[in-house]
């Protein structure tokens, strides 16, 4: 059952109408998680046993542990258990797929426990904020586990803080809210218009390129092409999917966190990584890069240093085994030390230049390096990384031949049904990205608008790609 799906929808409104014929906030919270585990269970029983295993297990560990007296040993015993799992359906994953040390990030991939690599994260935070008093253990076992398992984001994130979402779960409205109803519909057509109008009309060129499959690109032209297509595909795609969550979660009366702050207009890595999957981010920040920033702080750069590359080394094995995740990792580790020791400089440039023109230059050099990164994050394996390192930095047939313009106009070796698809993608991402503060400004507004919503709705009937049945690419982590 693929998030906006025909199921998935069934799904959502089957469990909204239930969740509003009941008035206690307890059979609010079972109706939740029984629909939680009905989407787990179309993914096999693999994933509802492991989802709910390590819930039960983590409550009860915490609430004992608290008890006795929550000791570093005991911090380190159930985390070092909840990493050994979160890394032992990684390796079954890729092994199962013939993949282990590559990164194969597209294609009907063994999905041994969806979601893992995001609850996992939420247990051992709460375990960290136990161990530390930040709060108290849970008190009751359901908002626990529906905490980790809550259908409209077990896939794919946002990464949740297990108080902050099991106090809205006490707080379940009794009838649906107008204003919930609007910015939840508004948020989830226009996730289904990011990834079905947008990010698959790019998925089947950068398929076709980066698996392999195409002989004809042989250009460096190409190689900027689709590294700049996917990271506009991956944008599009894993953004689509926070809209579709927090659109469907607002239906019952909750809010979920945001992940993205238009990520495509920051002027550096680092305000990138602020922009652009937020709860990951805010999550090795507190749990990675300031424990290890804090441990060095007598020397206050090499403690930078060493917490940026504690915090991406572990983000790229979060992701996977593959060494084209780590050399991701790596590349931002290297813009990030480098950022920093130019952070003065950047500062004097930037009254200089003054805040507009400074912009024109840096926005697109953020999104050209983030893009370059990315090549090797979609890579399936080092071989074919490597392969296009060549085909990029080959200069021979890099100026002269021009062909990329050249099918981008005339559409050479190309079906043009398949051009003219790609090039409506283009013009609806600029189209998007110019006008994206305002877009988001009204998706938000609680005032049902009408002529909006079914201009959405035409539009994404007409334009949409509905034949592809590909997953959202975060699905896969």
């Amino acid at each position: 059952m693929n998030p906006g799906s025909l199921n998935y929808f069934f799904l959502l409104i089957g469990t909204m109408v239930i969740f509003y014929l009941f008035k206690e906030n307890k059979s609010k919270q079972s109706i939740l998680l029984l629909a939680s585990l009905l989407f787990l269970s179309f993914f096999g029983i693999i994933p509802v046993i492991t989802c709910v295993f390590l819930s039960i297990l983590n409550f009860y560990f915490a609430q004992q542990a608290h008890k006795g007296g929550y000791g570093f040993n005991k911090l380190v015993i159930i985390n070092s258990f909840n990493v050994i799992v979160l890394l032992a359906f990684r390796f079954v994953n890729e092994l199962k797929m013939g993949s282990l040390f590559t990164a194969p990030l597209i294609g009907e991939q063994f999905i041994a426990a969806l979601g893992i690599g995001f609850y996992s994260l939420q247990n051992i935070g709460y375990q960290i904020d136990v161990y530390k008093k930040r709060y108290f253990p849970e008190e009751s076992l359901l908002p626990f586990i529906l905490c980790n398992t809550f259908f409209t984001r077990v896939s794919s994130g946002p990464i949740l803080n297990i108080k902050v979402f099991n106090t809205s779960l006490s707080k379940l409205p009794i009838r649906l809210k107008e204003e919930d109803f609007t910015v939840g519909l508004q948020r989830i057509l226009v996730g289904l218009i990011k990834k079905i109008v947008i990010a698959e009309r790019f998925s089947y060129y950068i398929n076709l390129y980066f698996d392999g499959i195409n002989p004809g690109v042989k250009t460096g032209y190409d190689v900027v092409a689709g590294s700049f297509l996917f990271t506009l595909q991956l944008y599009f795609d894993f953004s689509g999917y926070m809209d579709l969550a927090i659109g469907s979660a607002r239906m019952f009366g909750i809010n979920l966190n945001e992940n993205f702050n238009m990520p495509l207009r920051s002027q550096s890595v680092s305000e990138w990584w602020r922009r652009w999957h937020i709860t990951l981010i805010n999550w090795f920040t507190q749990y990675i890069y300031y424990p290890v920033a804090y441990r060095f702080r007598s020397k206050r750069t090499l403690a930078t240093i060493l917490a940026i590359i504690s915090t991406f080394g572990i983000s790229s094995v979060w992701h996977g085994f593959g060494i084209t995740y780590l050399i991701w990792g790596c590349l931002h580790i290297v813009y990030l030390i480098v950022e920093n020791f130019l952070k003065k400089d950047l500062i004097k440039l930037n009254e200089k230049l003054t805040p507009y023109y400074y912009s024109l230059i840096f926005t697109p050099f953020t999104f050209m390096m983030v893009s370059f990164s990315n090549l090797f994050f979609r890579s399936n394996s080092l071989q074919d990384a490597k392969r296009l390192l060549v085909t990029l930095f080959d200069l021979s047939n890099f100026w002269p031949k021009i062909p990329f313009v050249t099918w981008l106009v005339h559409g050479v070796h190309w079906k043009m049904q398949f051009l003219l698809s790609l090039r409506i993608g283009v013009i609806f991402a600029l189209i998007y990205l110019f006008f994206e503060h305002k877009i988001i400004t009204r998706l938000n507004q609680p005032k049902f608008n009408v002529l909006l919503v079914a201009f959405m709705i035409i539009f994404l009937t007409i334009f949409g790609v509905f034949n592809s049945g590909t997953r959202f690419i975060y699905m896969n982590f």
